[in-house]
C-alpha cells in the first residue's frame, strides 16, 4: 500500500486494478473491502470488465502495466514500478 499511496494514487496517468484469482465473488470482493483497497477489484473470470486473458499472468501476484489503449508497456513487479515512476 505504501507504493500505491506514494506513486500510484498521486499519479493521474496510472490506475491500479486488482484482479483476484478467487472465483467466489462475495469472498474475493469482501476481502478487498476488508483490506480497504482504494482501487478497483475484479475477479479473474470477469470478462465483462476487462480482457483479462490477454494479460496472461504467470503466477500470483502478476504485474502487468497497460496503457489506456490496452497495450502492454511493462511486465513484472520491478519493471512495472520503474515504468510508473518514470511517467
Amino acid at each position: 500500500m505504501k507504493f500505491y499511496n506514494s506513486d500510484i494514487a498521486t499519479n493521474d496517468k496510472v490506475e491500479l486494478v486488482q484482479i483476484s484469482a478467487d472465483r467466489e465473488e462475495d469472498s474475493a470482493l469482501d476481502w478487498a473491502r476488508s483490506e480497504k483497497f482504494p482501487f478497483y477489484s475484479v475477479l479473474a473470470g470477469d470478462q465483462k470488465n476487462l480482457t483479462l486473458r490477454s494479460l496472461g499472468g504467470r503466477g500470483i501476484p502478476s504485474y502487468v502495466l497497460i496503457d489506456k489503449n490496452g497495450k502492454e508497456i511493462a511486465r513484472g513487479h520491478h519493471s512495472c514500478i520503474e515504468k510508473i515512476k518514470s511517467l
